[in-house]
């Protein structure tokens, strides 16, 4: 992977790359999402830490994810929940923000959200 970009005033491109080969999607990770990520973290007020973004199928595979799932297509992120904020508080603003994809994940403590194109919401 090239030097990292920055992608939003508070996101650079290394971020989103896959943890297994270190790669973004061949045309990058969604503009979208990235627009709503950054609205998401004005909202929050706090940085956001990115623990999933773009997977590689190998990467998906590995980790058990679904064989459609939206990180392959550079559509998703997965979310550590800044301290001080709970897994439904940061559920809340991103439903305000429009993420369509919304997974609260309780046990470890993170949150999904993606840009699918049809409303989706699950407890992980």
């Amino acid at each position: 992977m090239k030097m990292s970009e920055r992608l939003a005033p508070n996101f650079m491109s290394h971020e989103f790359a896959c943890k297994h080969c270190g790669k973004l999607p061949e045309k990058g990770m969604s503009t979208y999402l990235i627009v709503l990520l950054q609205l998401f973290r004005n909202a929050v007020g706090k940085p956001l830490i990115i623990t999933s973004g773009y997977r590689c199928p190998v990467h998906n595979r590995n980790l058990g994810g679904a064989s459609n799932s939206q990180h392959l297509k550079g559509t998703a992120v997965d979310i550590l929940i800044p301290e001080g904020m709970t897994v439904d508080k940061m559920a809340e603003i991103a439903d305000k923000i429009g993420f369509d994809g919304i997974g609260k994940y309780y046990k470890d403590n993170f949150l999904h959200v993606d840009v699918r194109g049809t409303r989706a919401r699950w407890v992980g």
